[in-house]
């Protein structure tokens, strides 16, 4: 189930968000993956929040319940291979 969530999640977005998530799995601050992308943090933010939003419809998080970039740690990492998404 999880695995297919992250497919659907890894479909739904651009590569650049692809990117940004990827680096959010591997531990990375907001700030720390604007920095190593070269853009700014409210460009970080804008696919943050797309990236959160399909997530919360992919999951059923409800809109009550607070979530972060930390949620990528949480659900997407232990589903992702050493494959790049």
């Amino acid at each position: 189930e999880q695995q297919r969530r992250v497919h659907e999640l890894l479909e739904k977005v651009t590569p650049m968000q692809r990117k940004v998530l990827q680096l959010f799995i591997r531990g990375l601050t907001p700030q720390e993956v604007a920095g190593e992308l070269g853009i700014s943090i409210k460009t970080v933010s804008s696919h943050t929040t797309v990236l959160l939003r399909e997530s919360r419809n992919i999951w059923n998080v409800p809109d009550h319940k607070k979530v972060d970039y930390r949620f990528f740690v949480l659900f997407v990492a232990p589903t992702i291979t050493d494959e790049p998404i």
